[in-house]
């Protein structure tokens, strides 16, 4: 698969998920020939029409042993040759998108049991699509968060760590203070808070 739609496809679910500070990682054909959709919760097929049918009939293991994918555009449709297979790999862990956003993503990462460590959510605590993206990293026993705004004008977000609301944060390049989760991000601005 090498199609100019699928390059696309495949750099912004990239991006996406970078956003979303999920972790990512790529799965080539000989990866998934040699086990590694074993330790996959979420595989993302962004405009993969066309796959080998091996890698096909691994998938369609992967989606039966309760393995979840998002896929955008045609979904495994042909062989490299152009020969049409019968059935759509499908489940009730298969989802088909027009286009990856950040809140479908949001909601199949939670689905598969992906877990992140900071989450920037909107301030009533659902699924927001504003361009902030929020980092976490342990630093032994502190909590650090990177947040970078990147949109054009002031915004709310709602902190999480770990799941849960965060109460306190310290800017360690301000020095500003604040209580409860909700903060405003500044038009490409940077923060690097401590969270309690």
């Amino acid at each position: 698969v090498d199609t100019a739609k699928h390059r696309e496809s495949l750099t912004k679910a990239y991006e996406t998920a970078t956003f979303l500070d999920a972790p990512v990682g790529f799965v080539t054909d000989r990866m998934m020939l040699e086990g590694a959709l074993a330790t996959t919760k979420l595989l993302i097929l962004p405009h993969v029409s066309t796959i080998e049918p091996e890698q096909r009939h691994l998938v369609a293991q992967f989606v039966a042993a309760g393995g979840h994918v998002v896929a955008t555009g045609p979904v495994m449709t042909s062989d490299p040759y152009g020969k049409a297979y019968p059935d759509p790999v499908a489940g009730p862990n298969v989802r088909l998108s027009a286009a990856l956003t950040r809140s479908s993503l949001e909601d199949a990462l939670a689905q598969a049991g992906v877990t992140r460590l900071a989450r920037g959510l909107s301030p009533d605590g659902g699924i927001s699509d504003v361009a902030v993206e929020v980092r976490g990293a342990r630093l032994g026993e502190r909590r650090i968060m990177y947040v970078a705004g990147l949109a054009k004008q002031e915004t709310s977000i709602g902190l999480q760590w770990d799941g849960s609301p965060i109460r306190r944060w310290h800017d360690l390049l301000s020095g500003e203070e604040g209580r409860g989760p909700t903060l405003v991000v500044e038009p490409l601005s940077i923060r690097l808070l401590e969270v309690e």
